[in-house]
């Protein structure tokens, strides 16, 4: 028999460290202000969200309405 528990915790890990380099990805995304404000703004909202998947992460654009981001073509 084969374990099946090291497999799923190495999917685990593998699965938080892409998690923790999607958001390193996307504080380089969204860090592009140079308003001091906008970028705090940016630090608090948005990198807590941005983890997860790259189709959910919330932006919020001039007019305040927050969005999923549209898949892009990579």
């Amino acid at each position: 028999k084969k374990k099946k528990l090291k497999e799923t915790t190495l999917g685990k890990q593998r699965q938080t460290k892409q998690n923790a380099q999607k958001i390193e990805h996307a504080k380089h995304r969204y860090i592009g202000h140079t308003n001091k404000k906008a970028q705090q703004r940016d630090k608090e909202t948005h990198i807590i969200t941005a983890g997860l998947t790259r189709n959910h992460v919330k932006l919020t654009p001039k007019n305040k309405q927050s969005r999923p981001r549209t898949r892009t073509s990579s």
